[in-house]
């Protein structure tokens, strides 16, 4: 099977990502799970009207969830949201959600890591229970030390998904988190194999569309997932230097993708 490539992008840019010609978009499951019955029957019309897919989703929790850990979470009220919105990312054709949500897996200095993962991951198996329903797997997001304290690199992420161990619970690498870790090509190599999904920006702090200049970076990437057979999902999630210019760097990133990563 050929990667697909997607974009992280809420649903205001549908349009958009439909006409750059991306097989999926990346929208906030947040956003799905929270919008009223009257909005989500509008989106899925102009989902179906465009002809895009919402395959995967980003940005998991609202404001309403104070963390991710068991004991701060009210499970009754987290229930319904992630029924609610696994249920609507299935009518929309979602395979994957992503948590990633580092300022809500930040744990306290008073607080061992150990009793954070422990924590974390009963929540984690709670939602992966309700994904499981929908036919949607959970993949947790390694963020670089800069965002948040607690699994960080790619190896810790695939350590806390088996530590999650639960069957729709997998691991993404995003590889402008590997490069502000400044992890080596040679760490990744030990845990790529083991990746569900993937985000893909400029190897630079500005965390922008890749560039000519990136290119080297890119093949590497690339070669890291090819050397495993990888044949999933990979989605740009890029922050745009200039909204005047933004769907020119669209294009051209979407480009790279297609002649690097295929």
């Amino acid at each position: 099977m050929a990667i697909r490539f997607g974009i992280c992008k809420d649903f205001n840019m549908l349009e958009v990502v439909a006409k750059a010609g991306f097989d999926y978009i990346e929208p906030q499951f947040r956003t799905l799970a929270t919008m009223s019955d009257e909005e989500f029957e509008k989106t899925k019309a102009k989902v179906a009207e465009l002809n895009i897919k919402c395959e995967a989703y980003n940005i998991f929790a609202p404001g309403s969830v104070p963390s991710l850990r068991a004991e701060d979470i009210d499970f009754n009220a987290l229930s319904e949201m992630v029924h609610k919105g696994m249920s609507r990312a299935k009518e929309l054709g979602g395979k994957i959600v992503v948590m990633g949500c580092g300022w809500l897996r930040r744990y306290p200095e008073d607080m061992t890591l150990k009793h954070a993962k422990e924590e974390t991951a009963k929540t984690i198996r709670f939602c992966g229970d309700i994904a499981a329903q929908y036919g949607i797997t959970l993949v947790i997001e390694p963020l670089n030390i800069h965002e948040t304290n607690f699994v960080n690199t790619l190896k810790e992420g695939i350590e806390f998904t088996k530590l999650c161990d639960h069957p729709a619970v997998k691991c993404l690498v995003d590889f402008y988190h590997t490069y502000r870790n400044s992890e080596t090509i040679g760490s990744l190599k030990e845990n790529i194999a083991e990746v569900y999904h993937a985000h893909l920006a400029r190897p630079n702090e500005d965390r922008a569309y890749p560039e000519e200049e990136d290119l080297p970076k890119l093949e590497a990437w690339s070669q890291l997932l090819k050397d495993v057979g990888y044949d999933s999902r990979i989605s740009l999630e890029c922050h745009g230097k200039d909204a005047a210019t933004e769907e020119e760097d669209i294009l051209r990133s979407l480009a790279y993708l297609r002649k690097y990563f295929n």
